[in-house]
């Protein structure tokens, strides 16, 4: 790995902990306020995590695209060596 993407690597590992406590402690968001609250530069991180997250079924989307954290989710909060 390069040194760019292994900092990139962080960036996003770290934002996907952000978003799933975030959702933990403050349940279902509209995936909108999730972009404005976690990505106000556009920089396109969210995107990535947030379709990351729904395809290792961590997050799920309801029919008002409200987001929220799932069982799967909630354990990878607790799994301390994935965050280091």
């Amino acid at each position: 790995m390069t040194p760019k993407s292994v900092e990139e690597e962080k960036i996003q590992r770290r934002l996907k902990r952000h978003v799933l406590q975030h959702l933990k402690e403050n349940g279902p968001t509209n995936i909108n306020i999730l972009y404005v609250h976690f990505d106000p530069n556009m920089s396109a991180h969210i995107a990535s995590v947030l379709q990351d997250l729904r395809r290792w079924k961590h997050i799920g989307f309801d029919e008002k695209d409200m987001v929220k954290i799932t069982e799967a989710g909630n354990r990878l909060l607790e799994t301390v060596n994935y965050w280091k």
